[in-house]
């Protein structure tokens, strides 16, 4: 096309048009560079960078708008970021948009278990390990407030976890556990027992997968 010609420039060592994270550790960034070369007698101007899937691969949005100059280059900066480990890779495509023009380029990368080995203050020695990342938990509504005997509440859960709720009054003091046990994935609503609460103002904390979240309510009888 007149006017317009652009390289992708970038390590293939994962194979002819495959861009390469290789393993990282659960959680972690890894960071690769394309680099893109104008060759024509136009300036691109790239707005964002599109993924067939967008969930471990990224392109940090600060580097947006990208203009390559005529006879220039600039550097693009990918981001793999792995949420669970496994034989099979994580895979993904970077696609590429202007005008008549694109680009598809395949993105691999594999999650590695990350474990970490420490001593308790007891001198213990500890080995936890993670293979997959939990992402946040949503709660959507805390009914009623103030609540009497009964408050109903409704969470967004993104994966089946160990969860537990717990009471605490207005002095941070922990009151009582209203719930303990496991939440399964998708939209969950649970009902709290009130019933043995004196009036006050307290402060729920619900805990899912190791994040939390606090709610402060009041309770009249």
């Amino acid at each position: 096309i007149q006017g317009f010609t652009l390289d992708f420039a970038f390590d293939k060592s994962g194979g002819n048009e495959t861009l390469n994270f290789g393993e990282s550790k659960i959680g972690e960034k890894t960071a690769r560079k394309i680099i893109l070369r104008n060759y024509g007698l136009k300036p691109f101007v790239f707005k964002n960078a599109n993924f067939e899937k967008g969930v471990e691969f990224s392109a940090p949005p600060s580097q947006f708008p990208l203009t390559v100059a005529p006879g220039d280059s600039a550097e693009l900066v990918l981001v793999y970021r792995p949420t669970k480990s496994g034989e099979k890779a994580d895979e993904d495509y970077l696609i590429w948009k202007f005008n008549c023009l694109s680009e598809r380029i395949a993105l691999v990368g594999k999650g590695k278990e990350f474990v970490y080995y420490g001593e308790s203050n007891c001198g213990a020695r500890l080995k936890a390990s993670v293979g997959e990342t939990f992402e946040n938990f949503s709660l959507e509504s805390f009914l009623p407030d103030p609540a009497c005997d009964e408050a109903k509440l409704e969470i967004k859960n993104p994966a089946t976890a160990a969860a537990s709720i717990e009471l605490y009054n207005f002095l941070g003091e922990k009151t009582a556990t209203l719930y303990e046990g496991r939440l399964e994935k998708g939209d969950i609503a649970l009902s709290l027992d009130l019933r043995g609460v004196k009036s006050g103002i307290y402060f729920v904390a619900i805990w899912i997968g190791g994040k939390v979240k606090i709610r402060k309510f009041s309770v009249v009888k």
